[in-house]
């Protein structure tokens, strides 16, 4: 905090008294976030050289393939407290793991012990021997997902295949605090949002980049499909933080009398699955900005928009453009008045609109599957 800060509010008793119970409470949290991490790295490295040591590998032979997935289970990092199910992007996961062998969860944020959870994963994937362990959205952090060093542990014992999936890569430090320290643990790590390998990837050497797989998250052709089209534009999505952009673009749209349906949350009001693909189905026009955190990236909603067969109107950017080809597939915006003027363009040019709708979910069908999704990955670990 700096000098001029703190001068102000020595001024300002209620804002001091806000600040400084703000700060308390994140040294609080972590502190008891440290204690446990500790304590479950602890027990975990315990039981594995005593107990795990006793558990025989008596595996029987499979018709198909036995599926791990470790993901959490529930929006935010609040875990129970916050009950809002994560259901889009897992819905669509889980869907499409279901074909490829027999799926088991094992979700990190609900359910859970107090502790000794890294001696239930290590327990379970020792008995169970699964084909293959995929980690969405891992982050070591949590005390109570699987830690790198049991991973690298369980490696040593079984003929397991372990994969991580990364969507929202696209800030600075991703590659330092989270890429790095796997690679050496993980058979293949996935890169969901992040064609262009922006922020550092560029610089590993050429054998760590064999072990990452760049492509779009698998998304599904049952879930998002076209209805009848009855609504102009649709936008759904958060517009805090880094992306109060928006808000200027969305608040633009309603000085220029642009209908549709806009809907802006956060956690507590998600649209359901079907609520989502039934918007979805239904409109002419799709809206996406692509900024993330520090970057471009390819938000699951380009996906959503041309699979409903709505025509994907996004931010100009080079990630999109690098997969798909602007003015055929999708067609981008360099400003708000822009958006507005081909919002306006393609309302009134129903033909020009449909072809470019048809042609980006033709892309996606095509080259963009989530069965294209699985097959590269299988194939990258030799499944």
């Amino acid at each position: 905090m700096s000098y001029y800060k703190v001068k102000s509010l020595l001024s300002q008793p209620y804002r001091l008294r806000k600040n400084v119970l703000i700060r308390l409470n994140r040294i609080q949290g972590k502190v008891y976030d440290w204690f446990f991490n500790a304590g479950e790295r602890l027990i975990g490295l315990v039981w594995a050289a005593t107990a795990g040591q006793r558990i025989v590998k008596a595996v029987s032979g499979r018709k198909r393939k036995l599926i791990l997935l470790c993901r959490d289970r529930l929006r935010g990092g609040d875990g129970e407290e916050i009950d809002i199910f994560h259901k889009n992007s897992f819905y669509i996961l889980d869907d499409s793991l279901k074909a490829r062998g027999d799926l088991e969860l094992f979700y990190w944020d609900s359910g859970r012990r107090l502790i000794g959870n890294q001696a239930e994963f290590f327990e379970k994937v020792l008995r169970e021997q699964p084909d293959l362990v995929v980690f969405y959205c891992y982050a070591s952090s949590l005390y109570t997902a699987p830690a790198l060093s049991l991973i690298k542990k369980l490696k040593s014992k079984t003929g397991t295949k372990f994969i991580a999936i990364w969507e929202d890569t696209i800030y600075n430090g991703f590659m330092e605090n989270v890429i790095i320290p796997a690679l050496p643990i993980f058979d293949l790590l996935v890169i969901n949002d992040n064609p262009m390998f922006l922020l550092g990837c560029r610089e590993l050497p050429v054998e760590q980049k064999d072990k990452i797989l760049v492509f779009p998250g698998a998304h599904s052709i049952k879930l998002f499909k076209p209805l009848e089209k009855t609504i102009d534009v649709v936008f759904t999505g958060r517009i805090g933080g880094y992306r109060s952009q928006r808000k200027e673009y969305l608040l633009y749209l309603m000085e220029c009398n642009i209908a549709g349906f806009i809907s802006v949350f956060e956690n507590n009001t998600f649209l359901s699955t079907e609520e989502n693909y039934r918007i979805l189905g239904k409109s002419k026009i799709g809206l996406n900005f692509s900024y993330g955190v520090d970057n471009h990236q390819i938000k699951g909603r380009v996906w959503e928009t041309m699979l409903s067969c709505a025509m994907l109107l996004e931010s100009e950017n080079p990630q999109t453009a690098s997969l798909l080809e602007e003015g055929k597939d999708y067609v981008s915006f360099s400003s708000k008045e822009d958006m507005v003027d081909k919002i306006r363009y393609y309302l009134k040019n129903d033909a020009d609109r449909v072809r470019i709708a048809e042609n980006g979910r033709r892309k996606v069908i095509e080259c963009y599957s989530h069965k294209i999704y699985w097959d590269k990955i299988m194939e990258k670990v030799g499944l």
